[in-house]
């Protein structure tokens, strides 16, 4: 999560993406996401995350919540999957806003 929410707050399409899920990669806008990706990293800087907690975790699939000390910023319940051994973000509809989903 850190990584994925450093990468997003700097601007770093391929890094960001690279912890993105496959069901992700085919479904997300590039666009939406190019232009959130630069919009919040002029008003937010790069926050750091302050807590982290795994909701649920089964099998291959878990959830999350994170925060950044700025509730505007805190995701909760954000779908993860382990794809090749790797846990990888899932949250599709998360691109647009605050935090990318992140």
């Amino acid at each position: 999560m850190r990584a994925r929410s450093h990468a997003y707050y700097k601007g770093d399409l391929k890094a960001y993406r690279a912890r993105e899920s496959q069901r992700c990669l085919e479904v997300g806008s590039l666009e939406v996401l190019v232009r959130g990706m630069a919009a919040d990293g002029r008003k937010y800087g790069d926050p750091a995350i302050t807590s982290l907690s795994v909701d649920t975790i089964s099998g291959d699939h878990a959830t999350v919540s994170y925060g950044y000390g700025r509730p505007e910023l805190d995701q909760k319940q954000q779908p993860w999957v382990r794809e090749k051994g790797h846990w990888v973000d899932d949250d599709c509809n998360g691109e647009a806003g605050a935090a990318g989903g992140s």
